[in-house]
């Protein structure tokens, strides 16, 4: 999926992206080795996990606040689950010793405002601009078009326009309740982040 909020684990899995699907099929191997031999299996699925050093989305994200070329896209309120790496590491052990499929977040679900904020304030970073929905939106069908005129990628498209203005925020309930997961909150303890 990318988008919804508060998804628990029984939500079909939709994804139509590599990335998604060799995650998809990485959870079908674990289960069918599982039934096969007859050891029980955890699944932890992580959404977007924070430590030092963050590669991917967020290391990107400090990266470009550091040079003063981020941008809220249209105010920055979209959601998305987080969870330290820190609390995953930590929770590993515990969720071994029960079964199943478990989404860990921090419970928490920040903005991309908020995340810009707390990086911007412990970092000594200038505060992220916002960039309107419309002019983003623009920047973001230039960029899908151009992808198909030079058939090369391009940093900002429709695509990614879309997946910075929804929501995607997943439920934990299941891990709480099962272990007694009690995560940090990502934006309380940049601590474990930067």
């Amino acid at each position: 999926k990318d988008k919804g909020l508060n998804l628990p684990e029984t939500s079909p899995l939709e994804s139509k992206e590599p990335y998604g699907l060799s995650k998809q099929a990485a959870e079908e191997l674990v289960r069918s080795w599982s039934k096969q031999h007859g050891i029980p299996a955890t699944i932890l699925r992580l959404p977007l996990v924070v430590g030092h050093e963050a590669p991917g989305n967020l290391g990107a994200m400090v990266k470009a606040m550091r040079k003063g070329r981020f941008f809220n896209i249209a105010g920055g309120d979209a959601r998305r689950s987080m969870v330290l790496a820190y609390d995953v590491a930590q929770a590993i052990p515990k969720a071994a010793r029960f079964p199943g499929t478990y989404n860990l977040t921090d419970g928490q679900h920040p903005t991309f405002a908020e995340m810009a904020k707390v990086i911007a304030h412990v970092r000594d970073y200038r505060a992220a601009r916002n960039l309107p929905g419309v002019v983003a939106g623009a920047a973001g069908l230039a960029g899908s078009t151009l992808e198909k005129i030079t058939g090369k990628r391009m940093p900002f498209s429709w695509r990614t326009f879309r997946k910075m203005t929804a929501d995607l925020t997943f439920s934990d309930a299941k891990a709480r309740e099962a272990w007694g997961w009690e995560p940090h909150s990502v934006l309380k303890h940049p601590e474990y982040w930067l």
